[in-house]
């Protein structure tokens, strides 16, 4: 089955933009968006103009290959640039902001966090850009996250616990 609703929500297609941008019919892009599968047997041209359109493949169109690494990058880019944004327009100086974050950290788990499963591990510091020498943070901190599964299958926070490494 095709994945160009997938795409279209990743990129921030509409219908619209994307009939234009591909140069396919508004109507036959209504319909593939409707019914996904209709695009598995479309031509090759038209399923050419609505992945070069997306800037992907017909392969990753059609098949979904590598579709997580792209939902991975594109939001790892989104909320940068947001945080940029807004460090950009809350700061009066120009900042400095690094953030570290490690998934299913075997090393960040503590036995009196009394959990199940792995947490994932942050660390953020935040300082004035012109405050290189002393680097005195306006905002420093990282935790230990740990998640559950509701009735429904979804993955929700659990616990945070503030995480400090001890002598630092």
């Amino acid at each position: 089955m095709a994945y160009i609703n997938q795409y279209m929500e990743l990129y921030g297609f509409t219908r619209k933009m994307l009939s234009e941008k591909s140069g396919v019919s508004p109507s036959l892009i209504c319909r593939y968006v409707n019914e996904p599968e209709l695009l598995d047997n479309a031509d090759w041209d038209t399923r050419k103009r609505i992945a070069e359109a997306l800037d992907i493949t017909v392969h990753e169109l059609i098949v979904g290959k590598d579709f997580k690494s792209r939902v991975l990058h594109t939001e790892i880019l989104k909320a940068s640039e947001h945080l940029a944004r807004l460090l950009r327009n809350y700061a009066k100086d120009p900042m400095y902001l690094n953030i570290t974050i490690f998934t299913k950290d075997k090393e960040a788990k503590e036995p009196e966090d009394n959990c199940e499963g792995l947490p994932d591990y942050y660390s953020i510091r935040c300082h004035e850009a012109s405050d290189v020498e002393g680097i005195v943070p306006t905002m420093s901190e990282s935790s230990r996250v740990y998640y559950r599964t509701d009735e429904d299958g979804n993955e929700l926070i659990d616990k945070v616990f503030p995480y400090y490494v001890s002598g630092g």
